[in-house]
């Protein structure tokens, strides 16, 4: 997580005088904001598995300043589990960005200023990298992007240019190949011994003693 607390301080703060005081910037209405996954479909793992999370606008807008909070369905570390990658301008996200846990909702929070608080051209807000623990369980999961406001520079005044804008992207985690959500491991083992001993003796003795004696005297 990088923080420049008292330098973002100064920068927010000043900023906020000037919103408070000067009109709003237009963004036409049509603009909505867009959030992707990639990849969008995982399978059940022993391992983690990461995906990145592509926040952008419907059309390309100006803005000098960007704010907004992740917010996955699963179980995360919000420290660990949620990386700022890429920032609006193309560049990584770096010490002058406040990247971290938001204090008040405990969600992932990125506030973003381009140099010199001037406004860029782009349709892109951010890319986001998004751990899924191993064995996450088989289902739809969802991340939501909240509160997403757009600051605008315009001849050195500063206003609102997207307010509050939201999106919402899907993963779907499917099961392992056997159809379950969880390791199957079937082990069948029919051991059938059939031993028939059949033993038959039969012992017969038969003795048979004829004795005849015959004596004729005459």
């Amino acid at each position: 997580m990088k923080k420049r607390a008292g330098k973002l301080l100064g920068v927010i703060l000043a900023l906020a005088l000037c919103l408070s005081l000067l009109p709003m910037a237009a963004v036409a209405a049509e603009v909505t904001v867009k959030a992707e996954l990639s990849p969008a479909e995982l399978t059940v793992s022993s391992e983690a598995q990461t995906v990145t999370l592509t926040i952008t606008a419907s059309e390309e807008i100006d803005f000098c300043g960007v704010e907004y909070q992740i917010v996955p369905s699963w179980e995360v570390d919000v420290e660990n589990d949620i990386t700022a990658k890429t920032a609006p301008n193309g560049s990584n996200f770096d010490l002058d960005d406040d990247v971290g846990t938001d204090p008040e909702t405990g969600n992932y929070k990125i506030m973003w200023f381009a140099s010199g608080m001037k406004n860029i051209t782009t349709n892109a807000f951010g890319t986001i990298e998004i751990t899924v623990p191993a064995n996450t369980p088989a289902g739809t999961y969802t991340v939501d992007v909240l509160a997403l406001t757009t600051t605008v520079a315009n001849d050195g005044v500063y206003g609102y240019g997207l307010e509050g804008g939201s999106a919402t992207a899907t993963l779907t985690i499917s099961a392992d190949e056997e159809g379950d959500d969880d390791a199957d491991t079937d082990t069948d083992t029919d051991t059938d011994t059939d031993t028939d001993t059949d033993t038959d003796t039969d012992t017969d003795t038969d003795t048979d003693t004829d004795t005849d004696t015959d004596t004729d005297t005459d």
